[in-house]
């Protein structure tokens, strides 16, 4: 089941380690709402990863495959910490706030999108409430976030 398709954080861990560096936040926002958003437009991933977050019981023979969500899951994180530590954007970053705690905020804010639309598809419209999602979380992580009317979906 695993094999037969690229899980959201194992699929957003490779993309971000092709991040451009000119602007790191904003290409890790459009990762994460596009990860959602592939969701939605792909039932197969939909239907795994709900398998995967809701329904899974991780027994010895599976143990490979949670070794292998684990892994992505740990990746994801640093490589968003690796984004909230460039010398620009640490300086960005709201009082008392440390690049790991915010990679830690993306990836806790991404897994309960994730987890709540699976268990609930009419709980919000990922096509259109990802963004803003998104952007109220970055508001919260780093003090000059642009206005949201200015960005657009990923």
């Amino acid at each position: 089941m695993l094999n037969q398709v690229r899980l959201p954080p194992e699929q957003l861990a490779e993309r971000m380690r092709g991040c451009p560096e000119h602007d790191p936040l904003q290409t890790l926002r459009e990762l994460c709402i596009e990860a959602i958003e592939n969701l939605a437009r792909e039932p197969q991933k939909k239907r795994i990863f709900t398998i995967l977050l809701r329904k899974c019981e991780f027994t010895e023979e599976l143990r490979e495959a949670e070794e292998r969500q684990e892994a992505f899951i740990n990746l994801f994180i640093a490589l968003c910490e690796q984004q909230f530590n460039t010398p620009s954007v640490r300086l960005r970053l709201h009082a008392g706030l440390t690049p790991r705690l915010a990679a830690r905020t993306v990836h806790a804010l991404l897994i309960g999108l994730f987890y709540d639309w699976s268990r609930d598809p009419n709980l919000f419209d990922p096509l259109s409430d990802t963004a803003p999602m998104i952007d109220a979380c970055f508001r919260g992580l780093i003090r000059d976030w642009p206005n949201p009317a200015v960005l657009t979906p990923g």
